[in-house]
């Protein structure tokens, strides 16, 4: 930044200055609404990942014997509890 004797073009030039510090330190117009767009379908992604392991694991006890669901310390009723 060069210093100038013209008082306007100080001035001129401390308020580009302070414009470049302003827009390095806001986002980019839009990047906050793609932010949570993207935390939106990566929740949605990760409860549907836990459903479908919570839906195999009931799948998966459903098709155990009375007794072997009691061997492991469980009854049918609570298989819907996963």
């Amino acid at each position: 930044m060069s210093l100038t004797t013209d008082e306007g073009s100080a001035v001129s030039v401390t308020r580009n200055a302070q414009m470049a510090t302003t827009a390095n330190i806001h986002a980019p117009l839009g990047a906050a609404t793609i932010l949570h767009v993207v935390d939106a379908f990566f929740g949605t992604y990760e409860k549907a990942l836990a459903w479908n392991e919570s839906r195999k694991t009931r799948k998966l006890l459903w098709e155990l014997s009375d007794t072997q669901l009691d061997d492991v310390g469980l009854c049918r009723a609570d298989i819907e509890k996963f």
